[in-house]
């Protein structure tokens, strides 16, 4: 039976929607807990992985730069027209670790 079933999920050649649409769940006394599938369908789930891995990097960078632009522009709004010293503005943007690490290893 199980070189069967490895033998018609080695014959696949284009990936399924969903890795588990093909799979097969096997396991002791048919109870299930382990599940074989087609390396056509396992690649094409690793590609779809990874693709969705860098747009949510990709989401998170923009709506980073979003939240930077919004508050900078309540500062703006908010401004008496005298300047805020940039260490501060660094701080408030969250990034006091870099601030940090730049005064004890400052760019000669």
């Amino acid at each position: 039976m199980l070189p069967g079933l490895v033998r018609e999920l080695s014959e696949q050649t284009t990936p399924a929607a969903s890795l588990l649409d093909r799979a097969v769940e096997i396991g002791p006394r048919s109870k299930g807990g382990t599940f074989l599938v087609s390396e056509v369908d396992a690649r094409a789930a690793v590609t779809r992985e990874d693709e969705l891995r860098q747009k949510v990097e990709v989401l998170e960078d923009e709506l980073e730069n979003l939240a930077i632009a919004m508050l900078l522009e309540e500062r703006l709004a908010a401004s008496s027209g005298t300047t805020t010293p940039i260490e501060d503005v660094v701080r408030e943007l969250g990034f006091a670790e870099l601030l940090q690490e730049e005064q004890r290893h400052p760019r000669t």
